[in-house]
């Protein structure tokens, strides 16, 4: 299965965009409109600070929840790999942490480059994210993890991984 964009939660976000914008709009012709009427100069009107103040939260408002909308639910989902776990934080000999679980990340994201990566659902977690087996082009990406030092074989789930990590560690 392969996640596309899902459109009627782009035009939900775009179509709150537009709804607030007009709204900060609205306000400010009726402030505007009203200074029109009472100074016959148009270059004499003048805003105050707490008018730009509203209008840039409303504008910043319906940037951020059209965003959050398309975001969340236009674009994939969280999928758990099967049978492998990574950790976010890795101990050296010296006793300091680095962040190997984003190293391990960037690591996957240029091993993946352009490639189409492919996801084979195998259900859900108790919190409703996709268990499933992902490849690109062909190459199971958790075994590539796994191989490649970034994760290890998690047998509480299954053994698919056991001759990978057994690599790594070589």
């Amino acid at each position: 299965m392969t996640r596309k964009l899902d459109w009627k939660w782009i035009l939900i976000g775009v179509a709150i965009m537009v709804v607030l914008n007009f709204i900060a709009g609205l306000i400010l012709v009726v402030v505007v409109g009203s200074q029109i009427e009472a100074t016959s100069n148009p270059a004499e009107i003048t805003l105050t600070g707490g008018q730009v103040i509203l209008a840039a939260v409303l504008n910043f408002l319906a940037f951020a929840i059209s965003s959050y909308i398309v975001g969340l639910k236009s674009v994939g989902r969280t999928i758990l790999e099967p049978g492998i776990s990574a950790s976010q934080t890795c101990k050296l000999d010296s006793g300091s942490t680095y962040r190997c679980g984003q190293e391990a990340a960037f690591a996957l994201a240029e091993f993946i480059g352009r490639r189409t990566v492919s996801c084979e659902d195998r259900g859900r977690d108790r919190y409703d994210r996709m268990i499933a087996v992902c490849r690109a082009s062909g190459t199971d990406l958790s075994a590539w993890l796994v191989e490649a030092g970034w994760a290890v074989a998690y047998r509480k789930d299954s053994d698919d991984y056991l001759i990978e990590e057994a690599k790594a560690r070589i």
